[in-house]
């Protein structure tokens, strides 16, 4: 919300220096006015700058499909990347987009639109920052609340520049800042975080907590099926234990036509992801041929389905190999192409090399890789290889793409059914390819169950090794033992694995 309010200003200021011809730049936020008073965090904020939130508009105080049809509608999208499902038909009036997210728009918009997705800060409002401050900082000196407003929105959005995504960016940005208000950083911080939606939603009623994140989307313009979905800032058992749950999510899925609604629950134990989704509809078989062909899905990571749940929901939990919540539009998308089509899925889901390797929060600063041997493809199928082959590319793009200095690496080698274990091949191209490219970046490797046999084995190897990477490994025989080095209950252990630590536990 600030982020668009300061770009547009920014936006504005440019024009007028270059005489550029006088257009109407309209920060717009993409909610209904009504649900403004949720964001209670950017009300307080509003209030610190004299900002009246009556002033800003809202997605329902403008007719956009009016200012299509008449050609005067241009769209800069601000810290998102991707127009939700229902408000496609506007993808083709996007001019710009400025955001920080994981990029989703290829093959969405034309080759020439002028895109900045910048990964490497943990806010979008950073990124506005360093344009007032690099290119135009006197209009910083002409108006010191936007100081105030672009310095509160970083603190907030990085938890007081605390939150594993931060970045130096944001850093460097918030201290300069910092430097041109007397407003106190840490209190100003603790104003916006004690009005957090988190704390605050789990008090309010179960329909605020629906209607403050819903997206709802057709199946296509025009059609009679439509979904929806909500983000639960809340465990989703937990919120679907309030006695006002069921009649809420009824509430909800009646007022705006739901054939399908899907509620994503995307929460933290300490460092550790818990993502769930519940997907619920009038039509039982619907719902049920739904979280079918959501389980077919690879980017959602599908772990387990729990038949029986509160409200007449099927509840699954997903493995979620990041903490960017993009989970829920993820979900939203896939309802909607499953509604073009609403056909039972008939075959086994295909192999989903995404299921290797997952993050599992952070130890000492570093974020934790998971890998799972039992995850791994037979070595009995008969494209083998070529599967073996998308493991791999999967797994290299991963680490690659983790945007930190070092990482620690915990293999599972247990609760394979001994044809998950690679092949020497594979093993071999592995240790050539990681210790290239990967043996400064890893800070220490953690190997769980991989048997008194295949230690010796390694043990004996390391005398070939690679030195400084040999020197970061460490074997555990339990869970337990695991334990000593790094904080096993951020984990997300497949069942195979406990229960091979089981076994392993009662003959030790």
């Amino acid at each position: 919300m600030v982020s668009a309010m300061a770009h547009a200003y920014f936006n504005d200021q440019v024009n007028k220096s270059f005489d550029q011809p006088s257009s109407v730049l309209l920060p717009l936020f993409n909610l209904p006015r009504a649900d403004i008073a949720l964001r209670a965090e950017a009300v307080q904020l509003f209030a610190e700058c004299n900002v009246n939130p009556e002033s800003v508009a809202c997605i329902d105080d403008v007719d956009l499909a009016r200012l299509q049809d008449a050609g005067h509608l241009k769209l800069t999208l601000i810290d998102h990347n991707v127009l939700p499902p229902h408000q496609r038909r506007y993808v083709p009036d996007v001019v710009e987009i400025l955001d920080h997210h994981d990029d989703r728009t290829e093959g969405v918009y034309e080759s020439t639109l002028p895109i900045w997705i910048d990964p490497d800060v943990g806010c979008t409002a950073t990124l506005i920052a360093e344009c007032y401050l690099d290119q135009m900082p006197h209009l910083l000196e002409k108006n010191p609340e936007i100081v105030v407003l672009l310095l509160g929105a970083i603190l907030y959005t990085t938890d007081n520049l605390t939150s594993p995504t931060t970045c130096e960016r944001d850093h460097d940005a918030a201290e300069r800042l910092g430097g041109r208000t007397s407003v106190d950083r840490d209190a100003l911080y603790t104003e916006l975080a004690q009005r957090s939606p988190g704390p605050r939603l789990t008090r309010a009623s179960a329909y605020d907590v629906l209607r403050f994140d819903f997206k709802r989307a057709d199946d296509a313009p025009g059609g009679v099926h439509s979904g929806g979905s909500v983000l639960v800032r809340e465990h989703l058992d937990e919120f679907l234990a309030r006695p006002d749950a069921s009649e809420a999510i009824d509430r909800v899925s009646k007022e705006n036509d739901l054939a399908l609604f899907a509620l994503v629950s995307h929460c933290f134990d300490g460092d550790r992801v818990r993502c769930q989704v519940g997907v619920s509809g009038s039509d039982g078989k619907l719902v049920s041929d739904a979280v079918e062909y959501l389980r077919t899905r690879d980017d959602i990571q599908l772990s387990s389905v729990d038949e029986a749940e509160p409200c007449g929901l099927k509840v699954f939990r997903l493995e979620v190999s990041s903490g960017s919540g993009s989970e829920r539009d993820a979900v939203l998308s896939h309802i909607v192409d499953f509604l073009k089509n609403p056909k039972p899925v008939s075959v086994s889901p295909p192999p989903n090399p995404h299921n290797v390797m997952w993050l599992s929060g952070h130890h000492d600063g570093f974020p934790v890789v998971v890998c799972a041997a039992c995850y791994l493809p037979e070595r009995s199928v008969a494209d083998y290889g070529t599967e073996m082959s998308q493991v791999y590319k999967f797994c290299i793009r991963f680490i690659k793409d983790l945007r930190c200095e070092k990482f620690i690496a915990v293999y599972l080698y247990g609760g394979t059914s001994g044809m998950n274990v690679e092949k020497y091949r594979w093993m071999r191209q592995w240790y050539f390819y990681f210790t290239k490219k990967f043996e400064k970046k890893v800070q220490s490797v953690y190997l769980l169950h991989c048997g008194a046999w295949t230690e010796r084995l390694l043990k004996l190897t390391g005398l070939f090794m690679n030195r400084n990477l040999y020197e970061k490994l460490t074997f555990a025989s339990t869970i337990e033992e695991l334990s000593q080095f790094l904080d096993v209950h951020q984990i997300n252990f497949p069942q195979s694995v406990l229960r091979e630590d089981e076994e392993i536990s009662e003959k030790t």
